[in-house]
């Protein structure tokens, strides 16, 4: 059994806490995300966990997964595929759940950082919705798939840096635009692969609330990326061009491979690349991602050509 010691992740670097004296509202715009976060709250009791198993044990489309198509996928049998299908299906739901629970913690600390009271109400309500995708993320896999892998390494890289922050913008620049805009982008592409009706509904119901995470991080970072100084500002572009680099070529599934009996070679993350969930998983990730960065001022003329290296509008 592990220890509290082998268990608990310390975070050395915090933002301040704020206790404000100010409590007249100043954000409108951010009050009306909140009342709408508040009305649109659901329960994890409320999917139906009964549902039928997808017929033949296959979770998502076999077009989805990362090696259809390759000479690796075409030698499976029928039964290794389903099996294959499973553990992709369960090494990218428990990259959600790591991401959610990352997000979790870090409301916490945006609760206690933010400089407005308005902020802090909504970071309080996405406190919420994230510790209810944590908790359905964590049934699901657990229960319907039975295998939890761990955190994948650029994705912690990703939740080390929104937890590590000792400022809150820059956790902010992480969780709500980087985490989040990643999440939504990875959710639809697995929406849209689901054959598991109780994995569709799971999918939808979270993906109503990511957008408004998104719209949180738009709303609160438009003022503080315009008082903040020139190496600041540079630093979460910086921050965000390299973080869009590590998100065009995707997370690699080496503990899904490792699992199957096939090596982590070249040739298997070129097949992964090229893959037609990959292709899909960029269609719905950037689209999202960059005319909202553009919008709040992350992309600039400094950082732009990274992103058109890498063959993306940034019209």
């Amino acid at each position: 059994m592990n220890t509290i010691e082998d268990t608990i992740k310390a975070i050395d670097a915090m933002a301040a806490s704020l206790l404000l004296t100010e409590y007249a509202s100043s954000r409108p715009d951010l009050i009306e995300l909140y009342e709408r976060a508040k009305s649109k709250q659901w329960s994890a009791a409320d999917l139906p966990w009964e549902t039928p198993y997808p017929a033949r044990g296959l979770f998502v489309d076999e077009r989805m997964l990362s090696l259809y198509g390759t000479p690796y996928y075409q030698a499976m049998s029928p039964v290794r595929r389903a099996e294959y299908n499973r553990l992709e299906t369960a090494w990218v739901l428990s990259q959600f759940m790591h991401g959610e629970q990352t997000s979790m913690l870090v409301c916490g600390q945006l609760m206690a950082a933010l400089p407005e009271l308005d902020a802090k109400f909504y970071a309080a309500s996405q406190g919420y919705d994230e510790a209810r995708h944590t908790e359905v993320y964590r049934r699901y896999v657990g229960e319907r798939l039975g295998l939890v892998y761990e955190i994948d390494e650029q994705l912690r890289f990703l939740c080390d840096t929104a937890l590590k922050a000792p400022d809150w913008a820059m956790k902010l620049v992480a969780n709500q635009v980087v985490i989040e805009s990643l999440a939504l982008g990875a959710f639809k592409t697995l929406f849209e692969a689901a054959q598991d009706t109780l994995l569709a509904e799971l999918l939808a119901r979270v993906m109503q609330d990511e957008a408004r995470h998104i719209a949180f991080g738009r709303l609160a970072l438009e003022r503080a990326l315009v008082e903040c100084d020139e190496p600041t500002r540079a630093r979460y572009e910086d921050f965000l061009a390299t973080c869009t680099q590590m998100m065009y070529y995707g997370f690699f599934p080496a503990a899904v491979f490792r699992d199957l009996g096939l090596d982590d070679v070249p040739q298997l993350r070129a097949y992964v690349n090229a893959s037609e969930q990959r292709r899909l998983f960029r269609s719905n990730l950037f689209p999202q991602l960059i005319p909202s960065a553009r919008s709040i001022g992350l992309i600039t003329d400094r950082t732009i050509g990274r992103y058109r290296a890498l063959g993306i509008d940034v019209a």
